[in-house]
């Protein structure tokens, strides 16, 4: 993905209502948050990629689009910036 794609998709990305987790799962969403954010930071770095790891080992590389987005809802969520409903 090309540095503009990039900051055009973060721009949309954005724009996004913020959402939140119920409460028993806000430490775990911040935790994942946080985690993703250190991974963003290493992926620029080492041009590294991240994998989905499914039930029975399987894995597939994550899109850089998919990670933006994940990142993303991760970070709006951790925030608390709405109620669960």
């Amino acid at each position: 993905m090309t540095a503009t794609a990039q900051r055009r998709l973060e721009a949309s990305l954005r724009s996004m209502e913020p959402v939140a987790a119920p409460p028993e799962e806000q430490a775990g969403v911040q935790a994942l948050s946080l985690l993703l954010r250190d991974l963003s930071i290493h992926r620029t770095r080492r041009k590294a990629t991240c994998k989905l790891v499914g039930p029975q080992g399987e894995t597939m590389v994550l899109p850089e689009a998919i990670f933006s987005v994940l990142t993303r809802v991760a970070e709006v969520m951790a925030e608390r910036r709405d109620t669960y409903a």
